[in-house]
């Protein structure tokens, strides 16, 4: 059988070897696997400081002297003004002793209220400044009441949209529950400011009735009084106005914090006059989570990081075991009343102060190691 072979010499075609070509870098896996690492970072760093670190929110304040009266005072002039330095010693106001008050409303002198006694010039002026403070505060309570309304009748309508939702285990009981405490309480509130007002009318008619009474009745010595005024050249009488004037000195070293009764007011005994705050005793209230109390002890070091970046430390020398309402501030929007676990953080005795105090009132992070 003849063979048959077709390939009896080599082909003069050739191969060209051609050099590989360098591939085109995959941007779109080059930039996959940054966000990916860059996600796994922050998910590693939110395990780590969840389950390494215990972190809170804290204020920088002043231990505070809130200074009050023994009894129901009139304030005639403050020597001093918000944030004015002011040392053991320095007059911080002039008061005297409210002269117009009952059981229910003053106390001390009553002469005015019994007709007991010719009046003055400084008494008819006290008259029409009385008058004046109670209209005006009326004013405010009906501000506060024309408030207070329109957020009641969103409140209601808000509880019954809730209170629908709740039923249908959309939400949660707590939400209905916080609505229905903040209805109650601005009602509560709107009552308080009606019958305030009520008891105002009722002081100011007795005050016009008595001023009345008096207008109809004038004495020589009211006449006297008056001349003595137009004679004399500074415009009181006898020069005689700080007579019967106490002065409240500041019993400590640091400066003044607020200021709440306004001069010519009348300050009841249960209420504030001035806030004082002591520079040096200065610390941060900071609220720690209640599962993270287990974690954190009296004398304990803490990380201090405040706004402007700056870290120092600090120590806990005070636990509030009772649970405390977050400040509004670190409060989160639209959840459920938070309540935690108040610790207070002095600052080391060696440590420079003076960031703490650049930040009164302001928020810093608070980090401390739960290992």
């Amino acid at each position: 059988m003849k063979s048959i072979d077709f390939k009896r010499q080599r082909g003069n075609i050739r191969i060209r070897q051609e050099p590989k070509s360098k591939k085109p870098a995959n941007w779109d896996r080059i930039i996959y696997i940054v966000i990916l690492m860059i996600l796994g970072g922050l998910l590693l760093k939110y395990i780590a400081s969840k389950w390494l670190y215990i972190n809170a929110d804290g204020q920088i304040l002043f231990e505070n002297i809130n200074v009050r009266l023994t009894s129901d005072s009139r304030i005639i002039k403050y020597y001093v003004h918000e944030d004015d330095s002011i040392k053991i010693g320095d007059t911080l106001f002039t008061f005297e002793l409210d002269h117009l008050q009952s059981d229910n409303l003053y106390s001390s002198n009553t002469s005015i209220l019994n007709n007991n006694r010719d009046l003055n010039y400084d008494d008819w002026v006290w008259f029409d400044k009385e008058i004046y403070n109670l209209k005006n505060k009326i004013s405010q309570d009906e501000i506060i009441i024309q408030k207070n309304n329109p957020v009641i009748a969103e409140l209601n309508g808000t509880i019954q949209r809730l209170s629908q939702e709740v039923l249908l285990d959309v939400l949660p009981n707590e939400q209905v529950e916080s609505s229905k405490s903040q209805l109650r309480n601005l009602l509560a509130q709107n009552t308080q400011m009606k019958e305030e007002i009520k008891y105002t009318y009722e002081l100011i008619a007795d005050l016009n009735a008595k001023k009345t009474y008096h207008m109809r009745k004038p004495t020589s010595h009211y006449i006297q009084s008056q001349a003595n005024i137009l004679a004399s050249p500074t415009g009181h009488e006898n020069d005689l106005t700080h007579d019967g004037l106490n002065y409240y000195l500041s019993p400590i070293n640091g400066a003044v914090n607020h200021i709440y009764t306004n001069e010519f007011e009348v300050a009841l005994k249960q209420d504030d006059i001035i806030s004082l705050r002591s520079n040096k005793q200065i610390y941060i209230k900071a609220f720690i989570k209640q599962e993270d109390i287990k974690d954190i002890h009296i004398d304990d070091l803490v990380d201090i990081e405040f706004p402007n970046g700056e870290i120092q430390v600090g120590k806990v020398k005070r636990f509030y075991y009772a649970t405390y309402v977050l400040p509004i501030e670190f409060q989160k929007k639209f959840e459920p009343t938070t309540r935690d676990i108040a610790v207070d953080i002095y600052p080391l005795d060696n440590q420079n102060i003076s960031a703490w105090q650049n930040f009164y009132k302001m928020s810093v992070k608070v980090k401390k190691r739960k290992y």
